[in-house]
């Protein structure tokens, strides 16, 4: 995906960060839960002053730091709120959690704002799903969980 239309999937970026209990109850694999179809991180931008054609000073707002994660619910149940570990250099550098209500096979692309010094030269991250809870209120955990 060409960086305008990142720069628009991550306009409607959904910026959150919950707590979230572990349940003891038996859950589906990761492969059973959560299948990422994209991660991309990006450093933040800085605003841009520049003059239009018409010689009228134009301002463009920066945005900060962000990772965008492209991922579907392939559970049975909706998904609540499902968190991800960001892994660059087989590391977690950080870690973002997105909330709703995440219908069977619904694909979501949510952008959520993190520190500049979490995004590694170049951009390359995994985004890993460690944690999910579904609205019955069960959770799963990842049981191969990356290195932090």
């Amino acid at each position: 995906m060409n960086g305008k239309l990142w720069s628009i999937a991550l306009a409607g970026a959904i910026l959150s960060l919950v707590a979230v209990p572990a349940s003891t109850s038996a859950a589906p694999t990761a492969a059973q839960t959560v299948n990422v179809g994209g991660c991309m991180a990006r450093a933040a931008v800085p605003a841009q002053n520049w003059m239009s054609p018409f010689n009228t000073p134009m301002t463009e707002p920066g945005t900060p730091a962000m990772v965008v994660v492209d991922y579907t619910n392939v559970a049975t149940n909706p998904l609540a709120q499902v968190d991800f570990a960001i892994v660059a250099n087989g590391k977690t550098v950080t870690m973002v959690r997105d909330t709703g209500s995440f219908a069977p096979n619904a694909r979501i692309m949510h952008g959520f704002a993190i520190a500049d010094s979490a995004v590694p030269e170049g951009g390359a991250v995994t985004c890993v799903p460690i944690r999910a809870k579904f609205s019955d209120g069960t959770t799963w955990m990842n049981p191969t969980m990356p290195s932090h």
